[in-house]
């Protein structure tokens, strides 16, 4: 099992630059992911030089598969609504990271002064250990100590929990004043 950092992935215009890891992280990260994806998949993490239209629909379209398998509150005209806030997100968000399993992106993080703005990784590597190593590079490598998460959507809350976040305020609205509530998280 390899973890490395870079990739070129097949999102055709997605060049990405190498992000060395300090020694730690990669033994964390190898330890992270050993148990979940198999000995022949390869986990990298992509950083996108430039977030062109097939990148950013190419994450997009990740989002909304991920959207779609754990956020059951959302109506399909909440999904339609919310897809040119997410492409305004990922153009926009400080540090975005993508993770790759054998080349091909599997989900992707964002982090912008401090707060982990978004993790979302596909349905397929769901439960592989991607958002695992995704959630401790944004922690450890982009400084990530608090988050926004959907109350309705239990298994990231236990996600978070998991990896030591604690809820700190609840909000009945989500910040576009919709009825989502959201957990507002920070590590301990």
């Amino acid at each position: 099992m390899r973890v490395r950092d870079g990739c070129l992935g097949r999102l055709g215009s997605l060049r990405c630059s190498r992000r060395p890891a300090a020694r730690f992280l990669r033994i964390r990260v190898e330890c992270a992911v050993r148990e979940r994806v198999s000995m022949d998949e390869r986990l990298s993490i992509a950083v996108p030089e430039e977030r062109s239209d097939d990148v950013i629909s190419a994450l997009a379209s990740i989002w909304e598969a991920s959207v779609r398998a754990t956020h059951d509150f959302l109506t399909e005209e909440d999904v339609v609504a919310l897809r040119p806030e997410v492409r305004s997100g990922l153009a926009g968000v400080e540090v975005l990271e993508v993770a790759c399993l054998d080349g091909e992106p599997c989900g992707f993080s964002g982090v912008q002064g401090g707060k982990l703005e978004m993790l979302f990784v596909a349905p397929p590597a769901r439960g592989r250990g991607v958002g695992k190593v995704l959630l401790a590079r944004a922690v450890e490598l982009h400084g990530a100590t608090r988050l926004d998460v959907n109350e309705q959507n239990p298994q990231a809350v236990g996600f978070y929990r998991h990896e030591g976040f604690t809820v700190a305020e609840r909000s009945a609205v989500d910040d576009a004043g919709r009825p989502f509530p959201l957990l507002r998280m920070s590590l301990d």
